[in-house]
Formats: structure tokens, sequence, C-alpha cells
């Protein structure tokens, strides 16, 4: 089994690399890789469940978000920094916060990395 990390560095409103990104993810987990969800930069806006996308021609991740846990993925992992930097929220309780240097060490140790 492979350790694949999906990288989420961009604001959902970017365009359609959120969304494209967790059907990766999702496709990926169906297969059972392990696969680590992290949101980093502009990514961690993703996170914001009250975001409107709708109003600008983009879908809606939230379900997504919602259907990882059937595929074991419980944890989400988001870079302290940035999400503090933005001024994000979030009102999820399923996450890990992360320092620079536990976000290198958990690329160092995924087999591939993937970014969104």
């Amino acid at each position: 089994m492979k350790t694949i990390l999906f990288l989420f560095r961009h604001s959902p409103a970017a365009g359609d690399y959120a969304k494209e990104g967790l059907d990766a993810l999702l496709a990926t987990a169906a297969f059972e890789q392990k696969v680590i969800p992290v949101f980093v930069s502009d990514g961690v806006f993703q996170l914001n469940t009250s975001m409107a996308l709708s109003t600008i021609g983009l879908a809606n991740i939230e379900k997504q978000l919602s259907a990882l846990p059937l595929y074991d993925i419980e944890t989400l992992y988001v870079h302290k920094p940035s999400f503090e930097q933005r001024g994000a929220t979030t009102n999820r309780a399923n996450i890990q916060w992360l320092s620079d240097e536990n976000l290198s060490d958990l690329i160092d140790q995924a087999d591939q990395v993937l970014t969104f």
C-alpha cells in the first residue's frame, strides 16, 4: 500500500482544483491506498463550509469533504501558519494542525505527492 499525499493549495474560488483534487483523492482511497489530505496556502479556504461557490459557477465541495469518513479518511491536515495568515475559519472538528516542520515531515514520508 502506498501513501499518497494530496496537497490542496488553491482556493475553491480559483477554479475546479478543489473538486478535481477531491475526486482524485476519493478514487485513490477507493483502491485502498493510504491517502492524506493536506490543506496549505489558499487551500485552507476549502474548509470553510459557508462559501457560496455556486454563485460564481463552481461546484460546492462540501459533499465530497463529508464523504471522506466513508473512505476511512478521518483526519484533515491543515498548515496552521497558512490558516492563521489568511484569517480562515472552519467549524470542522477533525483537523490536525501542522507546523512548517510537521508539514515537511509528512511530505517526506509520502510515497507520492499530488498538488491541486
